[in-house]
């Protein structure tokens, strides 16, 4: 009985961190998610501001080639 009662102590305590560690993967896919979502955003003000870029390094040529 004694041994019973300390295997399933044992599996107690080895269930409650694995209880803890899918908690921890949760909250730590839930931050890298948001990470991504903040890389998109700043990829999208990226590619916006290249394409004003390049829409006004056009119009910079074509009034320069005019002069």
């Amino acid at each position: 009985n004694e041994k019973a009662e300390l295997v399933a102590k044992v599996i107690g305590e080895v269930q409650k961190e694995f209880n803890n560690i899918e908690i921890n993967t949760i909250d730590l896919k839930k931050s890298i998610e948001s990470v991504m979502r903040k890389i998109d955003d700043y990829q999208t003000r990226i590619n916006v501001l290249g394409r004003e870029l390049s829409k006004g390094a056009k119009k910079l040529k074509s009034e320069t080639i005019e002069d």
